[in-house]
């Protein structure tokens, strides 16, 4: 993992955090075969508690930590209305909403590219970010609109119209 990049700033940054956080903790509380603490890709999960373990915990910590850290609040917030600005958005700036509207999606990657730009750091933990600061609002529905209609009602306005011819 290259010096620089989104993946290794996070991972800079949650490293940091353990030390800062968890430096002084007894390590015979990991039930591990060396007490160390060692992260893997699947303990570097940014917005929930694995289990109960106190390995886990740290871990969490140690996420969130990193979070704040790369993505601070007010610059967060900040750059968001910048970018939303100079996009053109009028409407509930300081607020991204990411669901299967094509302008909405549109403008959901955009403005996190923008981020990623700006903080050097994974889409995956802006998103989280995001949403931790009420900032991204998601509603991804399980059968989108495509801008052909919706299935749905044209399949139940189909059958209300069989159903009174049929009756006529």
């Amino acid at each position: 993992m290259p010096i620089g990049e989104p993946r290794f700033n996070f991972t800079l940054a949650h490293e940091i955090a353990h030390f800062v956080l968890h430096r002084r903790i007894d390590r015979s509380i990991m039930k591990e075969k060396e007490n160390q603490i060692s992260d893997t890709s699947r303990q570097l999960i940014l917005d929930q508690v694995q289990s109960n373990s106190p390995r886990d915990w740290l871990e969490y910590q140690a996420n969130k930590f990193a979070s704040s850290l790369l993505l601070p609040r007010f610059t967060v917030q900040q750059a968001v209305i910048n970018k939303q600005s100079k996009m053109g958005v009028t409407r509930r700036i300081g607020t991204i909403f990411h669901d299967n509207q094509p302008d909405n999606m549109k403008d959901y990657h955009e403005i996190m590219n923008y981020l990623s730009g700006i903080y050097i750091t994974s889409h995956a933990a802006i998103r989280l970010r995001l949403r931790e600061l009420n900032i991204l609002i998601e509603n991804k529905l399980s059968n989108p609109y495509t801008g052909r209609g919706l299935s749905h009602v044209s399949g139940s306005l189909s059958s209300i119209f069989e159903d009174m011819v049929k009756k006529t």
